[in-house]
């Protein structure tokens, strides 16, 4: 018998189309060879059928609670951008300068 190996697939959830379509025939394919095979996902959201035998956690790192935490932050954040900056300028500065006088 061939080495087991051990997989972890973390994904955000399991709702939607292709990918996660696609995460599950890859992560099943591998525990039908043998392998020892997990899927995490970061919120309760499961559209595709899960084989019966394949084990998925969700390990609810995505919450109502986190979401409206991050959007909150996320508005808070904004005022501490200056308007008059344009995007490309908004660093304070390039990375020539920081590591310019770096030896290894």
């Amino acid at each position: 018998m061939p080495d087991v190996k051990r997989f972890a697939f973390v994904v955000s959830d399991l709702y939607g189309g292709g990918a996660e379509k696609s995460l599950l025939y890859t992560a099943e394919g591998l525990r039908q060879r043998g392998n020892i095979v997990k899927v995490f996902i970061l919120r309760n959201r499961i559209e595709q059928d899960i084989p019966a035998e394949l084990e998925v956690e969700n390990i609810a790192v995505i919450t109502d609670l986190t979401k409206a935490l991050n959007n909150a932050q996320g508005k808070r954040m904004k005022t501490f951008i200056p308007r008059e900056c344009p995007p490309d300028t908004s660093h304070p500065a390039p990375l020539s300068s920081v590591f310019a006088g770096f030896r290894p």
